[in-house]
């Protein structure tokens, strides 16, 4: 059973890293829209 706790583990490191960078990226798109609706 231990054998398919790790990857789970993996897995969930794995979203929560992808999870941080697409809010990250999505972050400074909504930016660069604010700052080009203002212009």
């Amino acid at each position: 059973m231990s054998y398919k706790v790790q990857p789970l583990k993996a897995l969930s490191r794995e979203l929560k890293f992808a999870t941080t960078s697409i809010a990250s990226i999505a972050f400074l798109i909504v930016f660069d829209i604010m700052s080009l609706t203002k212009l």
